[in-house]
């Protein structure tokens, strides 16, 4: 047969060819077609074939119809390519429109029988379906399932039907492939979606990549939300169980074949696809960058590894809405984070706050060099976050900038291709200046400490940096001059050009210039050694060619050449020539002599530091500035004063101008040579001489010498001599510390007895200032010439005018002296002369008030200090503050008894500096609570919260103490505020998350339950046992009892009576305001939690609707944060309904209720509106979470209250008085009135149109439980209602009655609007009316 076919395929037998193939059977046609299937004519074989077929005949078409059955069954079988098999398939596609629809649809159901038992790779369903189903869909009718359907429904059925049925989860590429092709309407393509994304967890992972190119065409035109949450659940679990490979849940099979170098390849080509899809500028990646934005409140969904990963890749082509939505999403995400540590409640909904650094490490580590795309996202991300303003709300600024640096820090750590581009922007970020620039600076130092030879390669930014350097900002210049410091060490080059900056920059004009040459010789000097002085030396004798290290030179060989270079200079030292090495760098900065005051005191400031990391140069630098101390000292010892301080000042025109701080160059020559400088030196003894000399004529120096008296009018007289001679005080005072820190360090450290001699300095420093004093304070009389005009002239009275031009000098002490002297002034092992000193008590006060100045002034560069003097700095810091502690805070009765104002000072300063730790240092919170903690015993818990309880509890006697303490000293009254202060700060560091507080909050409870506490003092009581109270509890109950305590003390306006235990004594008449004021407040911060986990309910909404991944988990999970919610506004309304019923004193106390009711009912507005969207006739979500118990709350009672209250401050205002002002006042408070409550009025409409809305939308009659508002012009006045029918006869009140009737008819008709009530004549109010447009309760 099959010869017979051959021989008639010419075109003249074209006529027998048909009537031959009409003759024949269908198995001698197939036998035709699968002997010749494998030829390279099959194609034409086929058609020749196919079109001896006629349309018209039946037989014809079924024989058409078995025979196409039967070759796409020997195609599947046959060994032949795929560009063949694909010629045959389209040939058979030609001949689909003249098919018959019965064959049509046996062709479908050919195909779906295939799909069920497909066991080969050809699938020629996927091309046949979609032809079949769109001839199909233009049909009026086909007949599926003995039903007659519309060829639109049939098609829609068949795709269910295909999703419904059991096939291979590897069918899953040829399956979106298939209905890719096809021509779907939205609801059939995203169930379609939803149903492939399902099984994408059973598909092995070389058939994902495929999956998704298909997929992403698929979804081209809708979101593709569904397909990027399921992709990153899968990645997400393959990951997971390739780094655990002793997970439970791995199977057997799967060990030893989970590989992670492919888990990445794969994703990486997924990310690729995505990619390729985005350029195409697909809609479904605009839709699902759009969503972005509705979801920032739940920021763990865009902060998953493989979201991140496809957001950084298309990040190019979508940048400003990307970064913006994950930008977002970072300050959401450290906002929730606060919002979980001061709310149990909310830390019981909210998860757990997720590491976002530790997301961005899997990423980069995902990320090989074929994800060069996802880098640079990164990279231009964090560089996005450090750039933020600083308008965001608390710490979240911070935190965002601290989040970029982090993300460059692992970036460059990572992947080291990245430093150039990093290196470029940053130092691009850094020269263009801005508010603030210390984040990209810490980037700069981590990369030129951590990756120096990576970054020498690059060094051409660096040299762009240093030729910059002079024109940033002095604290700018100081940060970059602290970040390349490293550098210096391997690179000549850097080092020379740094060298020459820097000399520019000491011979320019110009202060803060000047001071950054300061800082970075000094920071040369400091940490580098005399043997290494080799590598800065700036003489022409230096030979370039030694040293080894250049631009050019590559990683490997510069390491190499680091050793090298480190033996040999170390042989240099051993010659001994590094000391005129040293010397001329010193010999530069004694240009730093002839300069500003400023530029020298920044010099005198910064060599201890230097001198203590660099011990080598002490007795070089001590040579240099004792010469020139010896310019202003007298040698003579019978001259007083010793110090030449007319040589320290100079007169430009009308004004006085320091030129030497003399005081800071002794305090810095006295602390050299306390800590540093070796005992048997002759330079030793040499500054020893002279610093004992300055102490004991100094002491002998009185105010004559300074040609002054004790009567002395500076204010008048010659200005010019008066300003020189307040300068001369001035510097003298200064002085005077200096040296008494001299005699502290001194007696500190060689405990030698200089008692007396700190008794005579301080004389000398009280007489001083004690001088400075009485010139602050002089009587004037008011004469001036406009004031003469204005002036009573009966009027003599004389004016105590403060002088703002005569201060005392800031301290020349630093925290080091501080130390010492509380140290030798209250140790238990002090000898004689300690206690004699410690009864000197305004020593005392002086050491006090100084370490107060000292602590206050620390907090603002406490984190700009460079990385090592700011270690050494914290460590002093926390001495000083467990001094205090140890002598004061935890010994308060004692330390009273002994001195009050030291013992104020002394806990004023620790709350400054436990303040600190708790907020800017908070990683140091532990070594500080330690250092506090054994003080007291030597078993020191190591856990932070017990740690904390520890110091709570050893403060609570003293606190109640001080509560309850009964004083007309105002000093004294400060020590319960700054005990409380210094509780709170401990207590709301304590991590309640795995703390039991049942017996911290029992101690604030009894603080509530004390008499007699101060008014002053009672808000911040009873609002820090609030915040406790919301940190520890879900729902706690103390603000309910208090709310409850307080109405009953003061009095409802409805006038309920309301029963409490009276268990809070701080409730008194006194206290009343304040207290309400409180409860406001934290009501305020309870709204503000409520609507944050709204907007979190909203966005999880938002995702499983677009996600389509719906569970049981998922939905219990949800159910139980809207329940919680629902409790949490019901308990909130219960609250402000007993505030708003308080017949307290109208004024500011009402307005903030005001507020808050506004507040909540908009915020159950948006409640109403979240239900509204979720709910319909058949599911009533609102039922399962009491939603309507809020309704019920919030529409009756609570409305009631608030139009009760409306009405109790109309009644009590103030009338208008006579006197101008009053009528201002009284003008201004009508119109605030106007706008607080109508704002209320609006939610509250608001509110009831909603629950209208929602109640029609669920059948739940929810309007039963509102109140309905109505319109009126006026208001009755009840009282005085009740009081007049009173007076009336009871017939004249039944014919006033009878006229009111008729009178509320008449006004009906007239369109005017009254109460319901009204219309019954029986129960009519009038006849007292205050005309009035209003909105009130039915």
């Amino acid at each position: 047969m099959f010869h017979h076919f051959e021989k008639l395929r010419e075109p003249a037998n074209r006529v027998k060819l048909r009537s031959i193939v009409q003759n024949s059977s269908v198995e001698e046609l197939v036998e035709i077609v699968r002997n010749s299937i494998c030829k390279p004519d099959a194609v034409q074989i086929l058609d020749d074939l196919f079109q001896t077929f006629s349309d018209s005949d039946n037989v014809c078409q079924l024989k058409r119809h078995k025979l196409v059955e039967s070759t796409i069954n020997n195609l599947e079988k046959a060994k032949i390519s795929a560009g063949q098999a694909n010629a045959i398939i389209n040939r058979i596609i030609f001949d689909f429109p003249k098919y018959s629809k019965e064959h049509l649809v046996k062709l479908v159901d050919f195909c779906i029988a295939n799909i069920h038992c497909d066991d080969n790779e050809l699938h020629s369903w996927k091309d046949l379906l979609p032809v079949l189903l769109e001839t199909l869909e233009n049909e009026k009718y086909v007949i599926y399932a003995d039903t007659q359907v519309s060829g639109s429904e049939y098609k829609s059925l068949i795709v269910k039907a295909i999703c419904n049925c059991q096939w291979d989860v590897n069918l899953l590429p040829s399956m979106a492939k298939m209905f890719g092709d096809m021509t779907l309407n939205k609801v059939d393509r995203n169930q379609l979606i939803q149903n492939l994304c399902s099984t994408l967890p059973r598909l092995s992972l070389d058939r994902v990549p495929s999956f998704v190119y298909q997929a992403l065409k698929l979804c081209k035109d809708c979101d593709n939300q569904k397909l990027l949450t399921g992709l990153s659940k899968y990645f997400h679990f393959y990951y997971s169980k390739a780094t655990s490979p002793d997970d439970k849940n791995t199977s057997l099979e799967d060990i030893g074949l989970l590989n992670i170098k492919e888990i990445q390849d794969i994703e990486s080509t997924v990310l690729y696809h995505i990619y390729q899809a985005a350029q195409l500028n697909h809609e479904n990646m605009r839709d699902f960058i759009r969503l972005l934005k509705h979801v920032s409140y739940a920021s763990e969904y865009m902060l998953q590894p493989f979201m991140l990963a496809v957001l950084m890749s298309v990040s190019s082509i979508y940048e400003d809405q990307i970064f913006e939505a994950l930008k977002m999403a970072v300050v959401n995400s450290n906002l929730e984070k606060e919002k979980r540590q001061s709310s149990a409640w909310l830390r019981q909904l909210l998860p757990s706050s997720c590491d976002i650094i530790r997301i961005i490490r899997q990423v980069i580590d995902s990320s090989n060099k074929d994800r060069h795309l996802v880098l640079k996202g990164l990279t231009s991300l964090a560089f996005m976050l450090m750039s933020v303003d600083q308008k965001l709300k608390g710490n979240t600024t911070t935190a965002v900038w601290c989040t970029g640096s982090e993300i460059i820090r692992e970036v460059v750590k990572k992947r080291h291709e990245t430093v150039p581009t990093v290196l470029q922007e940053l130092i691009n970020k850094i020269v263009a200046g801005g508010t603030t620039t210390m984040h990209y600076t810490d980037c700069l130092k981590y990369m030129c400490h951590e990756l120096s030879i990576i970054v020498l390669d690059h060094q051409a930014w660096i040299m762009t940096l240093l030729e910059r350097l002079l024109l940033l900002p002095n604290i700018i210049a100081n940060q970059v001059l602290y970040a390349i410091f490293p550098l210096m060490h391997v690179s000549y080059n850097i080092r020379e050009n740094l060298l020459l900056t820097l000399r520019k920059a000491l011979y320019r004009k110009g202060i803060s210039q000047r001071q950054i040459a300061v800082t970075g010789f000094l920071e040369m000097l400091k940490y580098s050694r005399m043997h290494s002085l080799a590598n800065f030396r700036l003489s022409q004798r230096y030979n370039p060619a030694e040293h080894t290290i250049s631009s050019s030179s590559r990683s490997m060989l510069t390491q190499v050449t680091l050793e090298y270079n480190s033996q040999r200079e170390k042989s240099i030292m051993r010659l001994g020539c590094d000391k005129t090495l040293c010397h001329e760098i010193l010999d530069i900065l004694k240009k730093s002599f002839t300069y500003e005051f400023q530029v020298r005191l920044h010099l005198y400031e910064g060599l201890h530091d230097t001198v203590r990391k660099n011990l080598e140069i002490t007795e070089i630098l001590l040579d240099m500035l004792l010469s020139h101390f010896n310019l202003y000292f007298n040698t003579d010892d019978n001259i007083l004063p010793p110090v030449k301080f007319e040589l320290c000042t100079d007169i430009h025109g009308m004004e006085v101008v320091l030129q030497e701080p003399i005081a800071q160059l002794i305090f810095t020559l006295q602390k050299i040579y306390i800590n540093t400088i070796p005992r048997t030196s002759d330079t030793f003894e040499k500054l020893h001489g002279i610093l004992e000399s300055l102490c004991r004529r100094m002491a002998a120096t009185d105010l004559e010498h300074f040609n002054l008296e004790h009567g002395t009018d500076l204010l008048h007289g010659d200005f010019s001599k008066s300003q020189i001679n307040l300068k001369h005080v001035g510097m003298a005072i200064e002085v005077y510390e200096a040296l008494i820190a001299f005699q502290i360090g001194k007696w500190s450290r060689e405990n030698e007895e200089n008692l007396h001699k700190i008794n005579d300095l301080f004389k000398g420093y009280t007489r001083l200032t004690d001088f400075i004093k009485m010139q602050s304070t002089k009587m004037k009389k008011v004469d001036s010439s406009n004031a003469r005009k204005n002036r009573d002239v009966n009027n003599t009275t004389r004016k105590i005018v403060k002088s703002n031009s005569i201060k005392l000098p800031n301290t020349v002490m630093d925290l080091d002296v501080i130390s010492q002297s509380l140290t030798l002034l209250y140790s238990e092992s002090s000898n004689q002369p300690g206690i004699v000193l410690r009864e000197n008590r305004n020593f005392c006060r002086y050491i006090l008030h100084t370490s107060e100045q000292l602590v206050q002034r620390a907090r603002s560069y406490i984190t700009n200090l460079s990385h090592m003097r700011n270690h050494r700095y914290i460590s002093t810091y926390i001495e000083v503050g467990r001094l205090l502690c140890k002598y004061f805070v935890l010994n308060l009765n004692n330390a009273l008894a002994n001195d009050e104002q030291v013992t104020i000072l002394a806990l004023q300063c620790f709350k400054d500096i436990s303040s600190s730790v708790c907020t800017l240092l908070p990683s140091e919170l532990s070594r500080f609570l330690n250092a506090i903690l054994q003080t007291k015993n030597d078993s020191v818990a190591v856990d932070v919260n017990s740690q904390l309880e520890d110091i709570i509890f050893s403060l609570k006697p003293s606190l109640i103490a001080s509560l309850v303490e009964e004083t007309d000293d105002n000093e004294r009254k400060k020590i319960p505020f700054l005990l409380l202060q210094i509780v709170e700060q401990f207590a709301y560091k304590i991590n309640f998350e795995t703390y039991n507080p049942e017996k911290i909050l029992k101690c604030t409870k009894k603080m509530l339950q004390t008499e007699n506490i101060p008014s002053p003092v009672v808000p911040a009581v009873v609002q820090f046992c609030l915040n406790l109270d919301e940190r520890a509890r879900e729902y706690g109950e103390t603000l309910n009892e208090i709310c409850l305590e307080l109405c009953e003390k003061v009095g409802s306006i409805d006038g309920t009576e309301i029963a409490s235990n009276e268990l809070y004594k701080v409730i008194r008449e006194d206290t009343v305001l304040q207290i309400y004021n409180v409860l406001n407040s934290h009501i305020k911060e309870k709204l503000n939690n409520a609507c944050w986990l709204l907007m979190r309910l909203k966005a999880e909404d938002t995702i499983s609707r677009a996600s389509g991944t719906i569970d049981d988990v998922w939905n219990n999970n949800r159910r139980q944060k809207e329940r919680n919610l629902c409790k949490e506004l019901s308990h909130v309304a219960q609250v402000l309904h007993t505030l708003a019923n308080m017949s307290v004193k109208p004024g500011p106390c009402t307005d903030v209720t005001f507020k808050n009711l506004q507040y909540l009912y908009h915020l159950l507005g948006n409640l109403t509106k979240y239900f509204y969207t979720k709910s319909n006739d058949q599911n009533a979500v609102l039922q399962a979470v009491k939603f309507i118990q809020v309704v019920q709350l919030a529409g009756k009672p609570l409305k009631s209250a608030f139009y009760n209250l409306v009405t109790y401050v109309e009644e009590n205002q103030n009338k208008l008085h006579s006197s101008k002002c009053d009528s201002y006042a009284q003008r201004n408070k009508i119109l605030k009135e106007t706008k607080v409550i109508p704002r209320v009025v609006y939610e509250i409409e608001q509110f009831n149109k909603e629950i209208l809305l929602l109640g029609k939308r669920t059948g739940i009659p929810l309007e039963n439980y509102m109140k309905h508002s109505v319109t009126r012009d006026f208001r009755i006045k009840n009282p005085q209602l009740v009081e007049a029918l009173e007076k009336m006869d009871v017939s004249l009140l039944t014919a006033s009655s009878n006229r009111e009737c008729a009178k509320n008819a008449e006004n009906e008709n007239g369109n005017v609007n009254v109460n319901d009530e009204s219309k019954n004549c029986s129960d009519v109010d009038a006849p007292l009316l205050r005309k009035r447009f209003r909105i009130e309760e039915d």
